[in-house]
């Protein structure tokens, strides 16, 4: 075979195994790298869909409790009175707690209510529940199950459910039944989770029929059943079933993560290898043809040449007549002859040493090249991961980056090379963070977690960083290497949650399950450093006369204005919380003596005094303040809570705009209040009350003298308890502030009218 076809096969092989080589890179390391990326993208991204969903499921689960422990709910289930529903159960209260439906039910099954909101946005009956699983799992498992929060199936669908014990706010009495709050998992919580996790997700239909690749199957500790996941073109599907109350039709969900990325990685590696594949052909072809012009075709005409000479001297005359002839071409042939003897005797030893010299050229540039080539592969692929890359010497000083972590730092390549990561150290970690970083990092070789850095601009950013370290051939560490991405998002998506959980959307303040959360805090601070705290519950006056003249736009507006004008008139350190309706709470940390409260709840009465600018009329709205005293008062946060709501029912009976500290009056006519509302509404549904009628009569003087007419009668309102009559005094003004002023008006309005009408038939007209 000619040199040329050898070194022509020569390169070709050597090619075709660099490319093999590369393959094998690819399958063995590169290939599961990418895989493992994928999975793990894909878990936590179901993961994040999952607890997305529970979050939901805690929003629904706060509203059944505070329904559930609700004394108008216990006396509602006890009394069925109306009032109640027409009060609460109002369009408005689905809307804004985003509740499909609603359920009471006794301890036996009975429903007291059920209902939903039909698509029109209308309140419509609906006892779906009463044959549900969710029930009849309540009913099996008894009270001690009764506080449940899950997934059931209903005829609309799949619903988040919460229920709750109904007994009283101060957790006393027995358990009258439960409250049963539900959502509809439809396309709007779907698109809110979706949000929520960044990716598309699909809940409570069976994947669909594409063909797709099993990647593994993991149970985590979520209440699933498990995470699948199934590889597609360019996305991984991560499904799971998440148990329903009753097990009895598991919910699915799907999410789909996006791997065009990883996917666009790999094509590139197996275009990387064609291309070495059709590169190392055509350079073999190319490498032929010039060693065929350049090389070949000279040493054929110098070996024919010396063929000629060589036959001239084995043959012994054939270079005898050049040498004989005494001229330059004898001496030359003579010269070529002795040249020709003391090369040939060295021709043996350059050729074997050639050989050998050959060969480890060879093997050098083959190691060089596949090495490069690595290196060049390795470069690439660092540049196109969207996760931002730093590599450090064992000293933590950055030799190298990409531009992924450049664009999320802000720094350019050459203000980064040489400097110690410790630039972009955002002071939110103590001492003890980085202590803790190292350590697992020089023990186990890896650190993963979430960190806040800096911006070359200045701003703080959160960001997953994975540390892990590189050893060479013996073992030994040489390099650190850190992935990272920016997590911004996330920390939004979580803050914005963590915003609709414990505060109040309309004022921006503290709702009530973060109220007792602050009024523990600064029960224990109190315990802990002897000192005395106060609690103020607020109410304002007549404000629904407000929302009935001017609107619930207006009654907003107010309460938005009372919000800050509050706010003004207290300390920085105190907290001011709007429970729900027209109540406000202030928790005053550090009170001293009483007279201090007494300068507080004066400056929030003044401030409240000054007219309120609503729909361009001035209106005044001021309000009455009850004052508790920890530990004086009580030493729990239910109990100080109901001390201060009896007191400020005693300031509201003292003419409304004022404040009173709570005291055993006060308790003792505010348990009074509730037993008569409780009777009013017994005696109205028993028809216990009765009507008197003063008559009218109208004088006529005549010649006769002075003549009396009866022209008509007032209804006067009676009410008799135990045989013994009750003052209109005691229950007239509660039935006004309860509403029960409403029904029992229509009853008078019967009454009257009835007793007139018979009257009339007896022929006396009035």
């Amino acid at each position: 075979m000619k040199l040329r076809y050898k070194i022509s096969w020569l390169t070709l092989a050597s090619i075709i195994m660099y490319t093999l080589f590369v393959f094998i890179i690819q399958t063995a390391f590169i290939g599961p790298a990418f895989d493992r990326v994928e999975v793990e993208t894909a878990r936590r991204d179901m993961e994040r869909t999952i607890n997305s969903l529970k979050m939901e499921q805690q929003h629904i689960a706060i509203t059944a409790r505070d329904y559930g422990q609700w004394d108008e709910t216990v006396e509602y289930v006890l009394t069925v009175n109306r009032n109640y529903i027409k009060s609460n159960m109002v369009p408005e209260t689905f809307i804004n707690a985003k509740l499909a439906f609603i359920a009471i039910y006794t301890t036996d099954g009975t429903p007291r209510y059920s209902s939903r909101l039909d698509k029109n946005g209308r309140i419509v009956s609906w006892l779906g529940m009463q044959k549900g699983s969710l029930l009849q799992h309540l009913q099996d498992h008894g009270e001690e199950m009764n506080n449940v929060t899950g997934i059931i199936f209903t005829d609309m669908g799949y619903c988040l459910v919460a229920s709750s014990p109904v007994i009283m706010a101060d957790g006393s009495g027995p358990v009258r039944g439960s409250f049963i709050t539900g959502r509809i998992i439809d396309e709007k919580l779907a698109m809110k989770l979706q949000s929520v996790a960044g990716i598309p997700v699909s809940f409570g239909s069976a994947p669909d029929s594409r063909p797709v690749q099993k990647i593994n199957n993991t149970a985590q500790n979520l209440n699933t059943a498990g995470i699948t996941l199934q590889k597609g073109k360019d996305v991984i599907y991560a499904e799971t079933v998440l148990n329903t109350i009753d097990g009895a039709k598991p919910f699915f969900i799907r999410s789909a993560t996006d791997i065009s990325t990883t996917n666009a990685g790999r094509r590139l590696i197996y275009l990387f290898l064609l291309a070495g594949l059709v590169f190392g052909t055509g350079f073999s072809f190319l490498s032929g043809q010039v060693l065929q012009k350049m090389v070949s075709l000279p040493l054929d005409s110098l070996a024919y040449q010396a063929e000629r000479i060589n036959l001239a001297s084995e043959s012994g005359t054939a270079l005898q007549p050049l040498i004989s002839r005494g001229d330059e071409i004898g001496s030359l042939a003579a010269s070529f002859s002795s040249m020709h003897e003391r090369l040939y005797s060295s021709h043996e030893e350059i050729r074997k040493m050639n050989e050998t010299l050959e060969e480890k050229v060879n093997e050098r540039t083959a190691a060089l090249r596949s090495a490069n080539d690595k290196l060049k592969f390795m470069a690439r692929v660092m540049e196109s991961t969207s996760e931002g890359v730093v590599i450090t010497d064992l000293n933590a000083d950055i030799i190298q980056t990409n531009d992924a972590f450049c664009k999320m730092s802000g720094y350019k390549p050459e203000e980064l090379l040489g400097q110690n990561p410790r630039i972009m150290k955002s002071d939110r970690h103590g001492p003890e963070f980085y202590s803790e970083m190292w350590h697992l990092l020089t023990t186990t070789g890896q650190w993963a977690g979430e960190i806040w850095d800096r911006r070359k601009k200045g701003d703080v950013y959160p960001k997953w960083l994975s540390i892990n370290t590189i050893y060479d051939e013996k073992g030994a560490p040489v390099n650190y290497v850190g992935i990272s991405s920016d997590i911004s998002r996330i920390k939004q998506a979580e803050e914005q949650l963590h915003q609709l959980a414990y505060y109040d959307p309309l004022t921006g303040l503290p709702n009530r399950t973060l109220f007792h959360d602050r009024l523990s805090q600064a029960m224990g601070r109190s315990n802990r450093y002897r000192h005395r705290i106060g609690l103020l519950y607020l109410d304002l006056d007549r404000f629904k006369d407000i929302n009935e003249t001017l609107g619930h736009a207006a009654g907003d507006d107010l309460l938005i204005e009372v919000a800050h004008r509050i706010k003004g008139r207290v300390r920085e350190s105190d907290t001011v919380c709007r429970l729900g309706g027209d109540e406000f709470t202030v928790i005053l940390d550090y009170i001293g003596s009483n007279d201090n409260v007494r300068v507080i709840a004066e400056n929030i009465l003044e401030g409240l005094n000054r007219p309120f600018t609503l729909m361009d009329r001035e209106v005044y709205a001021n309000a009455s303040i009850g004052i508790a005293i920890f530990p004086e008062d009580d030493n729990s946060t239910e109990g100080l809570l109901r001390k201060a709501d009896s007191a400020m029912y005693m300031a509201k009976d003292a003419g409304r705009g004022t404040y009173r500290f709570a005291s055993v009056e006060a308790e003792q006519k505010s348990r009074a209040r509730i037993e008569i509302e409780g009777n009013m509404r017994r005696a109205l549904d028993h028809r216990e009350f009765s009507l008197f009628y003063q008559p009218q009569v109208a004088l006529d003087e005549t010649s006769e003298g002075c003549r009396m007419e009866l022209i008509g009668a007032e209804a006067l309102l009676r009410w008799t308890v135990n045989g013994k009559p009750v003052s209109p005094e005691s229950f007239i003004h509660v039935a006004e502030e309860t509403g029960i002023i409403i029904p029992l008006g229509r009853w008078i309005l019967d009454e009257a009218c009835r007793n007139a009408a018979l009257w009339e038939k007896q022929g006396h007209k009035l």
